[in-house]
């Protein structure tokens, strides 16, 4: 059988020579050695990380309705070790955050009532793994607000 080409440009990266071949592989492993200490060491260090999480109220009186919330989700912003913030995006995300209607307080203003949380008041409702390590920089908004209206009652008188 007749050979096409005379030489491939896979003979001049991978030698027959045992020697040359051994040095590249050498030279290979050091590289992939050096990413792994790359990557360790950007992994054990101090990261800030953003979490959006959605606002749940519970426990709302059975004559009160929400009418308006000023936000449907929240932002927190923690600093964690890199591995801890990546642990948290990938296997324990979490998605929401459950606020009892009972930590709100009211305010009335030209006749409409408005209740409000701060953001120091949220942070105990968050998941527990979310400030057990990691520490808590910011919850945007600093205030949350629902507009309060009273529940119609039915036609049939229930």
């Amino acid at each position: 059988m007749k050979k096409i080409f005379k030489t491939t440009n896979a003979e001049k990266f991978f030698p027959k020579d045992p020697k040359r071949k051994k040095k590249i592989y050498t030279f290979f492993s050091f590289v992939l050695l050096s990413i792994l200490f790359w990557l360790i060491i950007n992994l054990s260090r101090e990261n800030e990380a953003n979490f959006n999480l959605e606002i749940n109220v519970s426990n709302t009186p059975a004559d009160l309705v929400i009418d308006k919330m000023s936000h449907e989700k929240i932002t927190v912003n923690l600093q964690a070790v890199s591995t801890r913030l990546f642990y948290m995006q990938l296997v324990r995300r979490p998605g929401y955050v459950d606020l009892d209607f009972a930590r709100f307080h009211p305010i009335e203003i030209n006749g409409n009532f408005y209740y409000f949380i701060t953001g120091r008041q949220i942070i105990p409702n968050l998941p527990s793994f979310m400030y057990e390590k990691p520490e808590i920089i910011s919850v945007k908004p600093d205030t949350l607000f629902l507009k309060i209206k009273e529940a119609e009652k039915n036609r049939n008188g229930d």
